[in-house]
């Protein structure tokens, strides 16, 4: 578990180049320019807050990334450890694939911390208020990191029983859709959303994709979904995090039409599947006890190796930049390896 998490916090923190690497820099040194009175509950606040004071204290963007991947790293493996009885599986999974999208995707890797420790809040605390108010102040929290996370207010979804059937889900769901359509349009007329921004989501160059890809980001999803779903049936008792998880992630399936419009959109899933591996870390154990040992290590290693495979292909032959900017410069780009290893 420490040379897990070593691993993902010095391949995070010493990234010095790549995908996104010069954007997020830029925003971060435009901190030393803003004030406390500039920040504003419309913006991302709390990152600018952040900005400001890591600024003042003159460190680096490099130290800037070593302090706050520490923290984030800190949060999804203290989480993960908590509720995963095998933890290191799910780390070793976590490492193979979304790793490089947690490297690349900076500021929504920090507001992913917050999504996760709010939905780990939520489900171990008894008190339904308490529980609530905890999950919503990590998803502002999270927002105030990164704007986007705001959808992650739909995690309220898990407060509605699993026993109701998909009928008055599927309502909630076309509920909640048509409520974030009017937040939006209301955002938009009050000035909370940019509509250059809103612009670049639903109309920019990163809009228009290939439909080949799509079939890519459906399997992925469908295929974890498919594990945490057959695990959850098998095991005689579930925990409320798991049952909390699996509903969810029913509802996140209902974004698979916007890969459509925007493959940004996949974010909402991809950056959650540490979560998946935790169930499926449960299916390891599952097997094991029916003394299927041999077959459990095939299986376990069958899935990582798709994993990496439906990783390679997004990036190397579906991806529009690149297997080597998303990936080899990831390693190219770090001081442990161009300084101290290679």
């Amino acid at each position: 578990m420490v040379l897990q998490f070593t691993w993902c916090w010095l391949l995070y923190g010493l990234n010095i180049g790549g995908a996104d690497y010069i954007g997020n820099e830029t925003i971060y040194l435009a901190g030393s320019y803003l004030s406390y009175g500039d920040i504003s509950i419309t913006s991302t606040w709390f990152a600018d807050l952040l900005y400001i004071i890591f600024n003042r204290l003159n460190f680096s963007y490099t130290e800037f990334n070593l302090v706050t991947g520490l923290i984030a790293f800190g949060l999804i493996f203290f989480v993960i450890w908590k509720v995963s009885k095998i933890p290191n599986i799910a780390y070793a999974m976590l490492m193979v694939y979304p790793m490089s999208e947690f490297v690349i995707q900076k500021r929504f890797f920090l507001a992913i911390s917050a999504v996760i420790l709010g939905i780990y809040l939520f489900s171990i605390m008894k008190n339904k208020v308490k529980k609530n108010i905890a999950l919503f102040m990590c998803v502002i929290i999270a927002t105030g990191l990164h704007f986007s996370a705001a959808f992650y207010i739909t995690l309220f979804y898990m407060n509605i029983d699993d026993k109701r059937g998909w009928k008055y889900k599927m309502k909630i769901v076309l509920v909640l859709g048509l409520l974030g359509i009017l937040a939006i349009f209301i955002g938009i007329q009050a000035g909370l959303i940019s509509q250059v921004k809103l612009t670049n989501y639903l109309a920019g160059e990163t809009a228009y994709i290939s439909w080949y890809k799509i079939p890519y980001f459906f399997l992925l999803q469908i295929y974890l979904y498919y594990i945490t779903f057959i695990t959850f049936k098998r095991k005689r008792f579930t925990t409320v995090f798991e049952k909390n998880f699996k509903s969810y992630n029913e509802l996140l399936i209902c974004l698979i039409p916007t890969y459509f419009i925007n493959t940004i959109f996949r974010r909402y899933y991809i950056h959650l599947m540490p979560l998946n591996y935790l169930i499926m870390a449960e299916e390891y154990i599952l097997n094991f006890r029916e003394k299927k040992s041999l077959l459990v290590h095939v299986a376990l290693f069958l899935n990582l190796f798709i994993i990496i495979y439906l990783a390679f292909i997004e990036t190397r032959i579906l991806g529009d930049i690149g297997f080597d900017k998303l990936i080899v410069d990831l390693y190219r780009n770090n001081i442990l390896f161009k300084y101290f290893i290679i």
